[in-house]
């Protein structure tokens, strides 16, 4: 080990700090083993024994340590880099009905030694005076995390440590192609769609409309609708924003306008967002149920969304992408080597365990 380099007192404070951070998150020294004695650490790094004793009381207030008398200073038994992760929101949770069930979810207890802490509204490249981001920064230049979890692409803070920090492993959901450094998570989408279909034809359903968010339309849904024996058409798919979403009820009053013949008679609500407002629209144009129609509404588990007519849930469960990315996170702390992108799969409700 190079002794650190003379200079400022903050400066060497800062670097001996760091450098010494860096031993423990690499597991140099062990939880409950002993770290060396602060005459050691004078030695070790030509450093003032105030400075030494100052880094040791910063360790102990952060987690990285307890000390034990004149037994000496010990790693702690769960120390923050091992067990910390922050759950990191663009927004509030409430403005997305899967960031609501990702944030239910990292409130619960859990049984194994990891704590989520969320961070809400981290979208500032510059400067910022947002709590959660501040503590997020402190949390990142400290090393006090496991892992950061993205519940959706990072490119709003691309520039911050909250990013471009070394040594943090983290994850985020969002498509296979961005961010090449980041392992994804995502959804099957292919399996949501087989399984909405397939349910509807066997339904006896033949004509069918698809509600979704504004890309809706450039997917191959008409292909696979196509594909299964089914009808539709491009004025059946129907893209539109899933943060306002009340234009969602008119929508569905014009999808169901007309002869029982004439219009849809299996739907599929795509976004979870969009499920409330849609089908109060259902239920504004008189569709009798079940006679006349059937609806797939996709979900996020267990945050399911209110429906005013009878629909069959179809989505993904929130717990299961929530671990997929924790594993993965303690995965990469391990040194094992990170999977590019892992996809849940869509469940029916009955199915969930």
């Amino acid at each position: 080990m190079t002794p650190a380099k003379r200079g400022r007192p903050d400066d060497r404070f800062r670097e001996i700090s760091l450098d010494l951070r860096g031993r423990f998150v690499r597991g140099e020294w062990k939880p409950g083993e002993r770290i060396p004695t602060r005459r050691q650490l004078h030695a070790e790094y030509d450093a003032s024994p105030a400075t030494v004793q100052q880094i040791l009381d910063e360790f102990e207030a952060d987690g990285f340590t307890r000390s034990d008398g004149r037994n000496g200073t010990f790693v702690a038994a769960s120390p923050p880099y091992l067990t910390n992760v922050a759950l990191v929101f663009a927004d509030s949770p409430s403005k997305n009905r899967l960031w609501l069930a990702l944030f239910r979810e990292a409130l619960k207890e859990r049984s194994d030694g990891l704590k989520l802490s969320p961070r809400c509204g981290v979208n500032a490249d510059g400067l910022t005076d947002h709590p959660d981001q501040l503590g997020l920064l402190d949390d990142i230049q400290r090393q006090r995390l496991l892992g950061v979890f993205f519940t959706s692409s990072p490119f709003l803070v691309e520039r911050t440590p909250i990013v471009t920090a070394l040594d943090i492993p983290r994850v985020a959901i969002m498509s296979p192609e961005a961010f090449d450094d980041i392992p994804k998570l995502g959804f099957d989408g292919e399996s949501f769609k087989t399984k909405a279909l397939a349910f509807l034809k066997a339904q006896g359903r033949t004509r069918i409309a698809v509600v979704g968010g504004p890309e809706i339309a450039e997917g191959d849904w008409l292909d696979q609708i196509a594909a299964h024996g089914l009808e539709s058409g491009p004025h059946w798919m129907q893209g539109m924003d899933i943060i306002k979403t009340s234009p969602g009820a008119n929508l569905a009053r014009l999808l169901f306008h007309g002869r029982p013949e004439e219009r849809p008679d299996g739907l599929v609500i795509a976004d979870d967002n969009l499920v409330e407002d849609v089908t109060k629209g259902i239920a504004a144009a008189g569709v009798e149920f079940p006679r006349e129609l059937s609806v797939i509404a996709h979900c996020n588990y267990p945050c399911v969304p209110p429906s005013s007519v009878p629909v069959t849930r179809l989505g993904y469960n929130a717990r299961e992408l929530l671990e997929a990315g924790l594993n993965a996170l303690r995965a990469i702390r391990a040194g094992a080597a990170a999977v590019p992108f892992t996809a849940v799969k869509a469940l029916f409700e009955k199915e969930l365990t």
